[in-house]
This record gives structure tokens, C-alpha cells and sequence, in this order.
């Protein structure tokens, strides 16, 4: 069949297998191709044009034209950098930290063969002098640096030695208030080793005394210490500061160090053995197990689910409607009762029901009357069209199978996002590249340059989701009319991986329809962009905003119909793409199905994306906080890890993974619920009864009533006068085209 092929599946067939599908979209493909040469031609150029900045990543640059550690160079065995000026240069500096301008930040740096551990005034270490070497370039800029002697303790991070503080803990001695030293009782237990201890700092207290001492056992120490009531530790510390420090430069360095200290301690405590595999469990392995977990649920629940989630819709937006009203001052007669109530309770009463200022009375009648009709008008949507939830919960009993016949459906996106990943760091360092080595030229060749090289980086993230997302709707489309088909054979009651059925659905959309997907991920990647560039509208006109309401109006407008536009873009290609992945059409045509499906069954396709945000929201926010205070909780009570590291890193580090892997996992949900619907609708559409639909599915949708229905009618003509209505379709949905038909 001839590339560019675009015909669908012979009437009545829902699905349309590889072997009678063509290329879609090859211009597309050409097109996407032509952009990547393009993109790597700009990375080469501009990688060849500052070849330094390649030794910059690898070796860290100090401030006088050297690399740190490269080999060959004068500074080959100075492999770390320092920061000898740090409190200065912040100082300096100040006004980029105010700004938010973080990346041009420039503190002055040198090279050191180590980290420095500390100030010996025996063995003072300095660093810079007449002896330091300068490149060419820097000396041309700089001059010989400095000799400076450095006070502070550092933490190597990646060859970058941070400081994290000037204190030495000299001495840390164990003393004990209670009992007294003069207890003579206590002194006979303890072999009379008891001698009151003289504190400089509390010359008062005269009933203290140390525990362990210089020459005693080990046993007499434990003895010593489960005696004593009240036990305190006395740590002496020593802090060395150059002369010329000031309070200032000190206190910023001191900021500076503590945020070291937390970072290191962040990392080192998530790679404990410990940590990591609380990492790994947690947060991999624990969301994974939950994804099946709620699968089980929903399946044996997901009527039960559904009508709660939707319930708490109603009263969250009932809550929103009081509130909105209370501030516009509709609420006050009742709120005058609600404080006289409360008085009489207890005396109080909570601000959140004050009425507003007059001067923003307006903004929440505005607010409250739209917030009271879309209520009105949700609650009315869901009273008309229940039968349409009683349909979607049936769709999601059907997804429900997915996860047991192809579990590796699961596992699928996150090899995906191992790819996006994998894409967005490349985009990183060419954009870096791009940032540097064109800043001479004119800013709308920079900007030019740098746009195109995050489009092409955006679009291509974007095709990859494409990609899985309509291998994994092929696959699922491919599933439902064989394996969950009536007919086709006994059902296995044990789970089946699916990895073939999935690699199979990969391999048709990269040899027919990739172009499709380059099409599609074209389209969201642009309106993507648009919001990076109105972002950047946004970030720069700050100042301008809070002088001028108008211009903060505009672009908080603006950026809300970016988001409204990229929504709507999203949900029609991905439906596109579902229509793709069953009938094998380009996206053009897939899209145009999309349209006219949607204007068919508008309700239906309503409730189905409400349902999904909020089984979403469910799911994707209670998975990880639970996962996360299991993690916490763990860490917390392993009294080693405590002592040393804090549980809290590591459990947002969990909150976060498993938020990944969750995401992950409503992908998934989100394809099933879509394939399936759109297979069924078809399904229901082009063959009556349904040829493909599954007997569970049937009886969700209603067919076994309507069947009884119609026996009934024809065994009992005098009792009920035929409706043409009254039609398989009709216990469903009614595909018929005569308006004048009753519908329950």
C-alpha cells in the first residue's frame, strides 16, 4: 500500500490491522528530520566557535583563565576550585541577587589541589600570589591574583570546595546536674569517682559533675551515665576569622554555608545504603504495587468511587459558591447569626466568612454569581446525563482488565520518560552553548537561535509522549477486539505481561504513522513555546506590573488563554491520536473524527474527562503522600540514619519519585478509558448488536436490558405501541438520525 494512505477500516471493523495500513504524514516526517539536521549543524557550529566552554563543564574555571585540573595545563594538579572572596563578592554583588539575575553571579574563584579542612594558625594555607598561574586570557582581564589565607571549612561538591563555616569543636565534655556531686550515696555507688565539676560560664552552679572522665573504664562510664537524672553536654569550640572580615561579609558567608550544609547533608543522606533503599522501595517500587492496588479497587468499587468524587465535587463547589458570597456581602443577615451562635459556643468565630471591602465587593459578586451558575449548571449535567456516568463506569471496570492481561502496560511510560530525560539534557547543554557563544551577536539572532533550539527540543519530547501514548492505544484497541472479545476463547485468570503486544503496537506507529505523531506533537510544541515566550514577557515586565494594573491584567489574561489553548490542543490530538492508532488515518483526518465525535457525544465525552481529572487528583496525590509518610515514618524510627541524616529529605525525594511513577501510571489510565470508549462508540455505531463489545461491557452499557426489552415488546404487541427509539443503540446511545424519537 502506498505511503500516505489514509483510509480507515472496511466498514464494521473497529480496528485495522498493520498489514492494511500506510504512512501517514511523511511530509511531517521529512519536515522533522530537515529540523533536526538543522539543530545539530547549530550545535556543531557553535560548539566549534568556543571549544573552551567543552573544558568549562568538565574541569571547573576559576576567574583567571584556567581550568582546574585539566590535564596538560599548569593548573593540571589543582583539580578544585575555592572561593576566597565569597563573602565579598555577595556583597558586590548584591543588587543580581535582588533582581533575580542568579546566573550572572561571578564570585571570584582559584584553583587548590584540596579542599581546605580548616585554619591552622601552626600551618596557615594560602592560596593565589605572584606564583599562581594566569593564563593569556586571564591576565589580559584580571592580573595576578591576590594572596589570600583562607579561614574556612569546605565541602567538596563536584570539585567545588564550599565553605561550610569557621568553628572548630575543640572539646565536648558529658556533665551531669542531678544528682549532686555532694551526694555522698551517689559517690559510694559510683566508687567515689564522683568530683564536682567547676563551669566558668555558671560559676553558681556548684552540684555539677563530669561524666567519664580522663582514665575511667568503660563499664564504671555507663554506670556513671545511667545514674545521672539530668545529663548535658559541654561543647568548647574555637572560631578563627581573618582581620579584615566584617559582620556583614560574615553573616552572608555563614548563609551561604548553611544552605551547604543542608545540600550536602540532602545528598549524602540519599545515598546511604539506608536512604537509597528507601528511595528505590518507596518510591519506585511502592507506587508501582499501588497502581495494581487501585486497579483491584476500582474494579471491585469503581461505581462506589466514582459517585463519591463526584459528590465532593458538588460540595466543594458549593463550599466555593458560600464563600464567594459570604465576601460579596450576601451572607450577612446569616453571618450575624453565625457569630451569635458562635459567641454563645465559645467567643469566636472565623474570619473566612468576613465580608470583603467595599472595594472588592464587586470583583466577588462577579466572582460568586459565575461560581453559583456553573454549580447550578454542573449539578443539572450530572442529574440529566447520570446514565452517561453509569456508562463511564463501566468503561473504567473495562480498563480495569488492561492492567491484568499486558501488566507491563505500567512499566511502559516511564521508559519514555528515561527518553525525555535523556532530550531535555541535551537541550540543556547545547543551550548552554547557544547562551555563550552567540552573546556578541545581535539579540535577535540569540533569540532566534535559542527559540528554535527549544522548539525543536519541545517538539521532540513531545513526540516521544505521542509515540507511547498511541503505542499503548494500538495495543489496547488490538486487545479489545481479540483477547476481551466475545468469542475468542477462555479467558486466563492469570496476569500476562503484554510486553509483545506492546512492542508490536511501538513497531506499527514508528513504520506507519511517526509522521502523524511528528504532526500532532508540532501543534502542541508551538503553543508550548508560546508559553515559555509569555513567561518571559511576564518575568520581564515585573516592574511594570506593579505600577500599572492594566498591564498585570493583560498578561495574567494572556497567560490564561495560552493555557485554555494549549488544554484544548492537547485533548484534541491525543484523542487524534487514539483515532490513529485504531483506524490507521493520517492526523488531519483523525482530528476531523475527533470533532464530529465530540459533537455527537458531548456529554458523554464531558463526563468522562471530568471523571478522569478527578479519579486523577484521587490517585496522583493520595499515592505519594502516603508513600511518602511511610518512607518518613521508617526513616524516623532507624535510630543510626536519625542520628546522622534528616528523614525528611529523603521522604520528598519519595514524594516526588512516586509522584513521577503515579503520573506514570494515569497515562495509562487516561489511554485505556479513551481507546476503550472510542472502540466501543465505534463499535456500537457501525455494528448493532455490538461485535466486539465484551459481555461485561454489554451488560454495563445496558444491552442485556434493552434485549429483554425488545423480547418483551414483540411477545406482548397490545401491551406497548413500538418506539423506533427503542433499539439496542437506544439502551446506550441512539446513533439514529430521526429527532422526533423519545429518549428516556
Amino acid at each position: 500500500m502506498a505511503c500516505g494512505c489514509c483510509r480507515g477500516p472496511p466498514e464494521g471493523e473497529v480496528f485495522k490491522p498493520r498489514s492494511r495500513r500506510g504512512c501517514t504524514d511523511i511530509l511531517c516526517l521529512v519536515l522533522f528530520i530537515g529540523f533536526w539536521i538543522y539543530m545539530v549543524i547549530l550545535a556543531v557550529v557553535s560548539i566549534n566557535r568556543e571549544p573552551q566552554l567543552i573544558d568549562d563543564l568538565i574541569y571547573p574555571p576559576d576567574s583567571y583563565g584556567n581550568n582546574c585540573g585539566k590535564p596538560g595545563s599548569d593548573t593540571a594538579d589543582l583539580k578544585k576550585v575555592i572561593y576566597p572572596n565569597l563573602d565579598e563578592d555577595i556583597i558586590d554583588q548584591y543588587d543580581l541577587f535582588l533582581t533575580g539575575r542568579y546566573f550572572s553571579f561571578k564570585p571570584t574563584k582559584y584553583c587548590a589541589a584540596e579542599c581546605p579542612t580548616g585554619f591552622s594558625l601552626a600551618n596557615p594555607l594560602s592560596y593565589g600570589g605572584s606564583s599562581y598561574p594566569v593564563s593569556e586570557a586571564g591576565s589580559g582581564a584580571f592580573g595576578s591574583p591576590d594572596r589570600i589565607y583562607y579561614a574556612y571549612k569546605t565541602q567538596d561538591v563536584l570539585s567545588r570546595c564550599f565553605p561550610t563555616g569557621t568553628t572548630e569543636t575543640v572539646e565536648r565534655l558529658e556533665l551531669c546536674a542531678t544528682p549532686s556531686c555532694s551526694n555522698t550515696t551517689l559517690n559510694a555507688t559510683l566508687d567515689y569517682s564522683v568530683r564536682c565539676f567547676f563551669v566558668e560560664s555558671e560559676p553558681e552552679a556548684t552540684n555539677v559533675w563530669r561524666i567519664c572522665g580522663s582514665g575511667e573504664s568503660a563499664a564504671l562510664c555507663e554506670r556513671q551515665r545511667s545514674a545521672c537524672e539530668l545529663q548535658v553536654d559541654k561543647v568548647d569550640s574555637e572560631t578563627f576569622t581573618p582581620h579584615e572580615q566584617t559582620d556583614d561579609s560574615d553573616y552572608y558567608t555563614k548563609i551561604y554555608a548553611s544552605y551547604v550544609k543542608r545540600a550536602v547533608g540532602f545528598v549524602e543522606g540519599l545515598l546511604d545504603s539506608t536512604g537509597l533503599a528507601a528511595t528505590l522501595i518507596f518510591g519506585l517500587a511502592m507506587p508501582i504495587v499501588f497502581a495494581f492496588v487501585w486497579a483491584i479497587f476500582l474494579r471491585l468499587f469503581a461505581a462506589l468511587c466514582v459517585y463519591t468524587l463526584l459528590i465532593a465535587e458538588v460540595v466543594v463547589m458549593i463550599l466555593v459558591c458560600v464563600y464567594l458570597s459570604a465576601k460579596a456581602g450576601w451572607l450577612d443577615d446569616a453571618q450575624n447569626a453565625t457569630v451569635r451562635v458562635s459567641d454563645v459556643l465559645n467567643g469566636t468565630v472565623s474570619d473566612l466568612l468576613t465580608t470583603a471591602d467595599e472595594a472588592d465587593q464587586t470583583m466577588y459578586s462577579i466572582f460568586a454569581a459565575i461560581a453559583i451558575i456553573v454549580t447550578v449548571l454542573n449539578i443539572l449535567l450530572l442529574i440529566i446525563y447520570r446514565r452517561c456516568i453509569s456508562r463511564l463506569i463501566a468503561i473504567i471496570e473495562e480498563c480495569t482488565k488492561v492492567f491484568k492481561d499486558m501488566f507491563y502496560i505500567v512499566l511502559w511510560p516511564l521508559g519514555s520518560l528515561v527518553v525525555q530525560a535523556g532530550v531535555f539534557v541535551y537541550g540543556l547543554v547545547i543551550f548552554y552553548f547557544l547562551f555563550y557563544v552567540w552573546d556578541s551577536e545581535e539579540l535577535y539572532v540569540q533569540a532566534l537561535f535559542m527559540a528554535s533550539h527549544v522548539y525543536g527540543i519541545l517538539w521532540t519530547i513531545q513526540l516521544v509522549r505521542a509515540t507511547t501514548y498511541t503505542s499503548m492505544a494500538h495495543s489496547i484497541a488490538y486487545w479489545y477486539v481479540s483477547t476481551n472479545a466475545p468469542g475468542s476463547g477462555k479467558k486466563k485468570c492469570c496476569p500476562r505481561s503484554g510486553l509483545c503486544r506492546l512492542l508490536d503496537g511501538l513497531w506499527t506507529v514508528v513504520s506507519r504513522h511517526l509522521g502523524s505523531m511528528i504532526f500532532g506533537a508540532a501543534i502542541i510544541a508551538i503553543v508550548q513555546l508560546l508559553q515559555l515566550i509569555m513567561g518571559l514577557i511576564d518575568y520581564a515586565t515585573k516592574d511594570q506590573q506593579k505600577k500599572n494594573y492594566l498591564i498585570k491584567l493583560v498578561v495574567k489574561c494572556a497567560h490564561c488563554c495560552l493555557y485554555c489553548l494549549r488544554k484544548t490542543v492537547e485533548f484534541i490530538a491525543y484523542y487524534g491520536f487514539v483515532f490513529v492508532a485504531i483506524e490507521g488515518v493520517n492526523f488531519c483526518r483523525a482530528c476531523k473524527h475527533v470533532f464530529f465525535f465530540t459533537l455527537k457525544n458531548p456529554a458523554q465525552t464531558l463526563i468522562n474527562q471530568m471523571v478522569q481529572k478527578l479519579l486523577g487528583m484521587l490517585i496522583g496525590f493520595t499515592t505519594p503522600a502516603l508513600c511518602a509518610l511511610v518512607c518518613f515514618y521508617y526513616l524516623e524510627n532507624d535510630e543510626e540514619y536519625k542520628s546522622e541524616y534528616e528523614p525528611l529529605y529523603v521522604a520528598i525525594v519519595v514524594l516526588i519519585a512516586s509522584f513521577i511513577v503515579m503520573d506514570a501510571v494515569l497515562i495509562v489510565f487516561s489511554v485505556a478509558v479513551d481507546t476503550i470508549y472510542l472502540c466501543a462508540f465505534k463499535d456500537m455505531e457501525e455494528n448493532n448488536p455490538p461485535k466486539y463489545m465484551s459481555n461485561d461491557l454489554r451488560k454495563g452499557f445496558g444491552f442485556d436490558e434493552a434485549q429483554a426489552r425488545i423480547a418483551r415488546e414483540h411477545r406482548e404487541p397490545t401491551s406497548l405501541s413500538f418506539d423506533p427509539c427503542l433499539t439496542l443503540p437506544e439502551a446506550g446511545f441512539n446513533f439514529s438520525s430521526n429527532r422526533d424519537c423519545h429518549q428516556p
